[in-house]
């Protein structure tokens, strides 16, 4: 049977704040019951439950805290609390994928579609030759199901996959706590999160701890957890989203959030940069804490002047997919405020029209490229100030 580690079960903790609302309640294992009830979690910690066995709970205030250190190989990260719980363990006798998991609740259910951070802290505990492996496939879930010790198979698993899970060689170190973190995006409704080894035996990554002996008849791995985070990622926007400027004028666009590294589509790095030209300008926002967003912002430019420009047409161009010169278009559109564009072929026939202010042709009729020579185009548009203009003339299409 299980080799109890302490009287009272367990329960989970979490340290400072580093900026954001914090999701996860009594996150760092603080707050708990002096008379609790039975040994269970859920007896010690509300918010907090256990599975099938009895993770459990350290704490410096119910031990003397050399005691403490000298049971556990360390002092809780943070606070004076800590959890720990089985997360390999073969018993003789008993079954294999021996699991302690531990279920917390979450303040508030997550958002459907909502990017989100996660991390917490581990250490493995040496009891030699008992406890004397190390495991490196420990991970934090979210979910709305409420397990209970009624849903307990003979392998004392669950069917859930980590959101964050950390996927490097076994977690060894007696001496530092290792942070497992990662950015997700939730799928919606999820209020609880769970914390363990959410892999079979044959597929966890083992390794046997510094000094600890190899006994065959037991095969244990034991982790203490602190310092549980769970917050929202603010969305990444560009102020202004979308601007129209006057020609030979810029504007200043600023990323957000604020306090991320940044990197332009114009290969600046900064959080505002400035620009005059027309286009979608995009950045890629790396948060502290290792989470990607994009964010992109439309500008155009218009003429502002007294007197409008007409409308210029190029007179040939060459449809061959070099990047250069491969579409028909007006060549200020950024004059103008409306458009409608025709283009004939030499025996009439319209192979082309548009509407748009994005209106080009690429040379294709029927999506068959066009032949090399002479057509026609008719334009009706207005200009920088809404008076209505027309013109007309040939192009060349170059093969």
């Amino acid at each position: 049977m299980k080799l109890k580690l302490f009287s009272l079960v367990c329960l989970l903790v979490l340290g400072p704040l580093a900026g954001g609302q914090n999701l996860v309640r009594n996150p760092g294992f603080e707050s708990y019951s002096p008379n609790p009830s039975g040994l269970y979690l859920e007896d010690v910690l509300p918010g907090w439950y256990s599975y099938f066995t009895t993770p459990d709970y350290f704490s410096a205030e119910l031990w003397d805290p050399a005691l403490l250190q000298d049971y556990c190989g360390t002092l809780p990260r943070t606070g004076h609390a800590m959890a720990g719980g089985y997360q390999l363990g073969f018993f003789p006798n008993l079954p294999a994928y021996n699991r302690e998991f531990i279920q917390g609740e979450l303040t508030e259910p997550l958002k459907p579609h909502t990017l989100y951070y996660a991390e917490m802290y581990v250490k493995p505990m040496r009891k030699t030759p008992v406890i004397n492996w190390a495991v490196g496939n420990l991970g934090i879930a979210f979910t709305h199901k409420h397990y209970t010790r009624t849903d307990s198979t003979d392998t004392f698993m669950i069917e859930e996959l980590p959101e964050v899970a950390y996927n490097g060689p076994a977690i060894t170190s007696l001496t530092e706590w290792t942070k497992i973190s990662g950015c997700f995006r939730a799928q919606g409704g999820e209020t609880k999160i769970i914390i363990g080894n959410f892999r079979k035996d044959g597929a966890t990554d083992t390794a046997l701890l510094p000094g600890a002996g190899n006994d065959d008849d037991y095969r244990m791995s034991y982790y203490l957890f602190d310092d549980l985070l769970v917050r929202e990622i603010p969305e990444a926007y560009i102020s202004p989203a979308e601007a129209r400027i006057c020609k030979d004028s810029a504007i200043v666009l600023t990323a957000f959030p604020e306090g991320a590294q940044y990197s332009w589509s114009t290969g600046e790095v900064t959080n505002t940069i400035t620009v005059s030209r027309a286009g979608v300008y995009t950045v890629h926002i790396l948060t502290p804490e290792g989470c990607v967003r994009q964010a992109e912002a439309n500008i155009t430019v218009k003429h502002c002047g007294p007197v409008c420009p007409d409308l210029y047409m190029p007179n040939a161009f060459s449809p061959n997919g070099d990047g250069n010169n491969d579409h028909f278009r007006p060549m200020n559109m950024e004059d103008i405020t409306a458009i409608t564009l025709s283009i004939y072929n030499r025996w009439g026939q319209r192979v082309y029209y548009s509407s748009s202010l994005n209106a080009k042709w690429d040379g294709l009729f029927n999506a068959r490229p066009c032949d090399a020579g002479t057509y026609f185009y008719q334009v009706r548009y207005k200009d920088c100030h809404g008076v209505a203009k027309s013109g007309k003339g040939s192009l060349t299409l170059l093969r």
